[in-house]
Protein backbone atom coordinates (compact mmCIF):
# COMPACT_ATOMS: atom_id res chain seq x y z
CA UNK A 1 0.00 0.00 0.00
CA UNK A 2 2.73 2.45 0.76
CA UNK A 3 4.69 1.55 -2.60
CA UNK A 4 1.34 2.14 -4.16
CA UNK A 5 1.25 5.60 -2.65
CA UNK A 6 4.26 6.55 -3.48
CA UNK A 7 4.47 5.51 -7.08
CA UNK A 8 1.37 7.54 -7.02
CA UNK A 9 3.32 10.63 -5.37
CA UNK A 10 6.15 9.96 -7.87
CA UNK A 11 3.33 10.84 -11.30
CA UNK A 12 1.94 13.40 -9.67
CA UNK A 13 4.95 15.68 -8.09
CA UNK A 14 7.70 17.08 -10.54
CA UNK A 15 10.54 14.53 -10.74
CA UNK A 16 13.11 16.80 -10.63
CA UNK A 17 11.32 19.08 -8.06
CA UNK A 18 11.07 15.92 -5.88
CA UNK A 19 15.08 14.84 -6.23
CA UNK A 20 16.20 18.45 -5.30
CA UNK A 21 13.93 18.27 -2.52
CA UNK A 22 15.57 15.35 -1.02
CA UNK A 23 18.86 16.47 -2.02
CA UNK A 24 18.13 19.43 0.18
CA UNK A 25 16.61 17.27 2.81
CA UNK A 26 19.97 14.62 3.09
CA UNK A 27 22.43 18.00 2.73
CA UNK A 28 20.37 19.70 5.94
CA UNK A 29 20.23 16.46 7.82
CA UNK A 30 24.48 15.62 7.05
CA UNK A 31 25.26 19.41 8.53
CA UNK A 32 23.05 18.88 11.38
CA UNK A 33 23.85 22.73 11.94
CA UNK A 34 22.32 25.32 14.61
CA UNK A 35 18.19 25.46 13.77
CA UNK A 36 18.45 22.23 12.41
CA UNK A 37 14.67 21.46 13.90
CA UNK A 38 13.25 24.83 12.21
CA UNK A 39 14.96 23.94 8.49
CA UNK A 40 13.61 20.07 9.21
CA UNK A 41 9.93 21.72 9.92
CA UNK A 42 10.17 24.16 7.03
CA UNK A 43 11.36 21.03 4.55
CA UNK A 44 8.09 19.48 5.67
CA UNK A 45 6.44 22.52 5.09
CA UNK A 46 7.69 22.62 1.72
CA UNK A 47 6.80 18.72 0.87
CA UNK A 48 3.31 18.99 2.04
CA UNK A 49 3.02 22.43 -0.21
CA UNK A 50 4.73 20.29 -3.09
CA UNK A 51 2.06 17.69 -2.20
CA UNK A 52 -0.53 19.72 -2.02
CA UNK A 53 0.02 21.55 -5.28
CA UNK A 54 0.35 18.58 -7.04
CA UNK A 55 -2.58 17.12 -5.98
CA UNK A 56 -4.61 20.47 -6.31
CA UNK A 57 -2.65 21.93 -9.77
CA UNK A 58 -6.04 22.18 -11.45
CA UNK A 59 -7.78 23.76 -8.60
CA UNK A 60 -6.66 27.52 -7.54
CA UNK A 61 -7.97 28.56 -3.85
CA UNK A 62 -10.79 31.15 -4.46
CA UNK A 63 -10.04 34.61 -4.34
CA UNK A 64 -11.38 35.59 -1.01
CA UNK A 65 -9.69 32.35 0.37
CA UNK A 66 -6.98 34.16 -0.58
CA UNK A 67 -7.62 37.26 0.37
CA UNK A 68 -7.93 36.04 3.61
CA UNK A 69 -4.83 34.36 4.15
CA UNK A 70 -2.65 37.32 2.69
CA UNK A 71 -4.11 39.67 4.93
CA UNK A 72 -3.79 37.24 7.76
CA UNK A 73 -0.21 36.35 7.34
CA UNK A 74 0.43 40.25 6.52
CA UNK A 75 -0.55 41.50 10.00
CA UNK A 76 0.00 38.51 12.38
CA UNK A 77 -0.28 40.55 15.87
CA UNK A 78 -4.03 41.85 14.66
CA UNK A 79 -7.00 40.20 16.52
CA UNK A 80 -8.35 38.85 13.48
CA UNK A 81 -12.08 38.39 14.26
CA UNK A 82 -14.65 36.28 11.97
CA UNK A 83 -16.48 39.93 11.30
CA UNK A 84 -12.65 41.33 9.94
CA UNK A 85 -12.45 38.71 7.77
CA UNK A 86 -16.71 38.88 7.09
CA UNK A 87 -15.80 42.95 5.80
CA UNK A 88 -12.26 41.85 4.13
CA UNK A 89 -13.66 39.07 2.01
CA UNK A 90 -17.54 40.26 1.75
CA UNK A 91 -18.80 36.57 2.44
CA UNK A 92 -20.35 35.87 5.70
CA UNK A 93 -17.81 34.36 8.63
CA UNK A 94 -19.57 30.49 8.21
CA UNK A 95 -18.66 30.83 4.43
CA UNK A 96 -14.98 31.97 4.88
CA UNK A 97 -14.90 29.16 7.09
CA UNK A 98 -15.59 26.56 5.29
CA UNK A 99 -14.04 27.59 2.41
CA UNK A 100 -11.12 27.24 5.01
CA UNK A 101 -11.96 23.46 5.75
CA UNK A 102 -12.80 22.72 2.02
CA UNK A 103 -9.51 23.88 0.94
CA UNK A 104 -7.29 23.83 3.70
CA UNK A 105 -8.59 21.10 6.18
CA UNK A 106 -8.38 23.52 9.03
CA UNK A 107 -10.05 26.45 10.55
CA UNK A 108 -9.26 30.06 10.22
CA UNK A 109 -8.39 30.17 13.71
CA UNK A 110 -6.47 26.80 13.36
CA UNK A 111 -4.80 28.54 10.11
CA UNK A 112 -3.56 31.64 11.88
CA UNK A 113 -2.04 30.03 14.93
CA UNK A 114 -0.17 28.00 12.76
CA UNK A 115 1.45 30.70 10.70
CA UNK A 116 2.08 32.73 14.32
CA UNK A 117 3.96 29.83 15.77
CA UNK A 118 6.20 29.44 12.12
CA UNK A 119 6.59 33.12 12.48
CA UNK A 120 7.63 32.70 16.09
CA UNK A 121 9.75 30.02 15.74
CA UNK A 122 11.95 32.05 13.02
CA UNK A 123 12.01 35.02 15.28
CA UNK A 124 13.18 33.17 18.23
CA UNK A 125 15.61 31.22 16.07
CA UNK A 126 16.96 34.26 14.35
CA UNK A 127 16.71 37.33 16.62
CA UNK A 128 17.45 37.95 19.96
CA UNK A 129 13.73 39.56 20.77
CA UNK A 130 12.34 38.18 24.43
CA UNK A 131 9.79 36.02 23.76
CA UNK A 132 6.98 38.81 25.23
CA UNK A 133 7.74 40.46 22.69
CA UNK A 134 7.23 37.38 20.36
CA UNK A 135 4.13 36.95 21.67
CA UNK A 136 3.14 40.68 20.86
CA UNK A 137 4.39 40.83 17.54
CA UNK A 138 2.74 36.88 16.70
CA UNK A 139 -0.77 38.13 18.47
CA UNK A 140 -0.57 36.12 21.34
CA UNK A 141 -2.52 37.72 24.25
CA UNK A 142 0.43 37.55 26.74
CA UNK A 143 3.47 35.26 26.90
CA UNK A 144 2.39 32.63 28.98
CA UNK A 145 -0.31 31.81 26.09
CA UNK A 146 2.43 31.89 23.64
CA UNK A 147 4.05 29.58 25.66
CA UNK A 148 1.50 27.01 25.93
CA UNK A 149 0.55 27.20 22.76
CA UNK A 150 4.15 26.71 21.47
CA UNK A 151 4.94 23.90 23.56
CA UNK A 152 1.92 22.12 22.63
CA UNK A 153 2.76 22.73 18.72
CA UNK A 154 6.63 22.54 19.19
CA UNK A 155 6.83 19.59 22.05
CA UNK A 156 9.12 22.08 24.11
CA UNK A 157 8.89 25.44 25.92
CA UNK A 158 10.00 28.57 23.69
CA UNK A 159 12.91 28.91 25.87
CA UNK A 160 14.28 25.61 25.56
CA UNK A 161 13.50 25.35 22.11
CA UNK A 162 15.75 28.23 21.75
CA UNK A 163 18.83 26.88 23.52
CA UNK A 164 18.19 23.93 21.61
CA UNK A 165 18.46 26.42 18.06
CA UNK A 166 21.71 27.63 19.62
CA UNK A 167 23.46 24.47 20.29
CA UNK A 168 23.38 24.78 23.94
CA UNK A 169 22.41 21.44 26.06
CA UNK A 170 19.37 21.02 27.61
CA UNK A 171 19.26 21.35 31.35
CA UNK A 172 19.60 18.16 33.22
CA UNK A 173 17.88 19.09 37.04
CA UNK A 174 20.31 16.43 39.32
CA UNK A 175 18.95 15.51 42.86
CA UNK A 176 20.73 17.49 45.30
CA UNK A 177 20.65 14.06 47.58
CA UNK A 178 19.51 11.10 46.75
CA UNK A 179 18.23 9.21 49.21
CA UNK A 180 17.83 5.17 49.87
CA UNK A 181 14.24 4.11 50.67
CA UNK A 182 13.89 2.77 54.21
CA UNK A 183 13.48 -0.69 54.85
Amino acid sequence: ALGDAATQLQRRVDGAALQAWFDRLFLVMRTRSTGLDLRLNQMVGEFLTMVDHARFAHERFPEVLTAAMLAMRSDLGRRWSGVDLSVLTRISPSHLRRLFDKHLRTSPHQWLLRERLTHAQALIADSAMSLAEIAEICGFCDVYHFSREFKRSVGLPPATWRRSEQGAPFPVKIPAKITQPKR
